[in-house]
C-alpha cells in the first residue's frame, strides 16, 4: 500500500488532492503546516509528498524538502512540489533543495494524477 502525504495550509486543496488521487489502496496523511509535515513524515515514512512550498509559518515547503532529504528516514520518499510559484528561478530552487517534480497551481485534477503517477 503506497502512503501519501498532502501537505497545504488549505483543507479544501488537501480533501481535493486527496480525493483525487484515490484508489488502488493507497493511504493518506495530511498536514497543514511545514512542522507538522516533518513530524508526519518521519514517523510514517510515506512514499510520495506532495508539498505546497508557501506555508503560513516558520517552514516553508523548500525547508522541509531539505529537511527531508538530510533525514535517512525520509531520503528516500519522492516530494512533489505543488505550489502557484511559477517562474523558472522558483522551480529551480525547489529542485535545489531537493523536489523531484513541480505542478503549478492551479491545476487540473488530470495533471495531478499524471504528475504523480511515476512515484506511484
Amino acid at each position: 500500500m503506497k502512503t501519501i502525504l498532502i501537505v497545504d495550509d488549505q483543507p479544501m486543496l488537501r480533501h481535493l488532492m486527496d480525493v483525487a488521487l484515490r484508489g488502488d489502496g493507497r493511504r493518506f496523511l495530511h498536514a497543514g503546516s511545514g512542522e507538522e509535515a516533518v513530524e508526519i513524515a518521519t514517523a510514517e515514512r510515506p512514499d510520495l509528498v506532495l508539498l505546497d512550498i508557501m506555508m503560513p509559518g516558520g517552514m516553508d515547503g523548500l525547508e522541509v524538502t531539505r529537511q527531508l532529504r538530510n533525514d535517512p528516514r525520509t531520503a528516500g520518499c519522492a516530494i512533489v512540489a505543488v505550489t502557484a510559484k511559477v517562474q523558472k528561478s522558483d522551480q529551480e530552487k525547489a529542485r535545489d533543495a531537493g523536489v523531484d517534480g513541480y505542478l503549478t497551481k492551479p491545476f487540473s485534477l488530470a495533471e495531478l494524477r499524471e504528475r504523480v503517477a511515476p512515484y506511484l
